[in-house]
C-alpha cells in the first residue's frame, strides 16, 4: 500500500514540476525584462537631464530648463507646466528627476493611451499600428524622448527624421512635465458661439415674422369685412333706389 503512495506520488510529481518550473520560469523572464526596462529608462532619463544641463553641475535650474524649453521644445509661452517641475525643488539632480518621472502618471500609460497621444496630439496615426504591435507604453517615453536609435529606428521602423524629431520633443515635454494639456479649440469654441447666436436669431426673426404674419393677415380681414359692409349698403341702397324708381313709375 504504502508503495502504490510513493508511485502515485511521483507520477503526480512529474506531471506538475514542469508547469511549476515553466510559471516560474515566465516569472523570471517578466521580471528580467522589467528590469531591463527600468534600466534603459533610467538611462535615458540620466541622458536628458544631462542635455539640459547646461553647465554640467550636476543640478537643473530654472534658468536651464526655461532655455531648453524655448530652444529644444519650441515654447513660446505657457510655462505653467514648466515651473510645476520646480514647485519642490529649485534644483533638481538625476535622482530627482527619475523619482519625479516615475511617479508621473505618463509613467503608467498604456498602449491604448499611447496610440491616443500619438494619433491625437502628435497626429501620426501611421505609425499606431506599430505602436500596438511593439506594445510602446509609458515606460518607453524617455528613450523615444531621446531618440533612441535603436526603438525608433530599428523596433519602430520610424526611418522620417522629421516625424522622429516630432516625436522626442513632444516626449520629452511629456516625460519632463507629465501629461499635455488639452488644447483650446478657439476655431470649434467660436463656431459653436456663432452658430448659437445665429440660431437664436433664426428664432426671434422667425417670431417677428409670425407675429407680422398675423398682424398682417388680421388687417387684411379687417379691410375685407369692410369692403363686405360697403358692399351689402350699396346692395341695400340699390335695392332702395329700385323700389323708389318702381313707386314713382307706378305713380306717373
Amino acid at each position: 500500500m504504502g508503495v502504490h503512495r510513493i508511485v502515485s506520488c511521483l507520477f503526480l510529481f512529474t506531471l506538475i514540476t514542469p508547469y511549476v518550473f515553466v510559471s516560474g520560469g515566465e516569472c523570471i523572464a517578466k521580471e528580467i525584462e522589467e528590469d531591463l526596462r527600468d534600466k534603459l529608462a533610467k538611462e535615458a532619463i540620466e541622458i536628458l537631464h544631462k542635455k539640459i544641463d547646461d553647465d554640467q553641475n550636476g543640478d537643473l535650474d530654472l534658468y536651464e530648463s526655461d532655455e531648453f524649453l524655448r530652444e529644444e521644445l519650441e515654447y513660446g509661452g505657457d510655462f505653467e507646466r514648466h515651473e510645476s517641475l520646480f514647485e519642490k525643488d529649485h534644483l533638481i539632480n538625476k535622482d530627482d528627476l527619475w523619482n519625479t518621472w516615475t511617479s508621473s502618471q505618463v509613467c503608467n500609460w498604456t498602449t491604448e493611451q499611447m496610440v491616443e497621444w500619438l494619433v491625437d496630439r502628435l497626429e501620426l496615426e501611421q505609425y499606431s499600428e506599430t505602436f500596438q504591435v511593439n506594445a510602446v507604453d509609458g515606460k518607453m517615453l524617455p528613450r523615444l524622448a531621446v531618440n533612441h536609435v535603436q526603438i525608433m529606428q530599428k523596433v519602430l521602423g520610424i526611418l522620417n527624421p522629421v516625424h522622429r524629431h516630432k516625436i522626442s520633443i513632444n516626449a520629452m515635454d511629456v516625460v519632463l512635465f507629465g501629461p499635455p494639456k488639452k488644447p483650446n479649440n478657439y476655431i470649434k469654441d467660436w463656431t459653436l458661439v456663432i452658430s448659437v447666436l445665429l440660431a437664436v436669431g433664426g428664432c426671434f426673426f422667425a417670431y417677428v415674422q409670425h407675429r407680422y404674419s398675423q398682424s398682417h393677415a388680421q388687417q387684411v380681414l379687417k379691410e375685407l369685412e369692410s369692403l363686405q359692409r360697403a358692399e351689402d349698403s350699396l346692395r341695400e341702397y340699390q335695392e332702395r333706389y329700385s323700389t323708389c324708381m318702381h313707386r314713382t313709375y307706378t305713380v306717373v
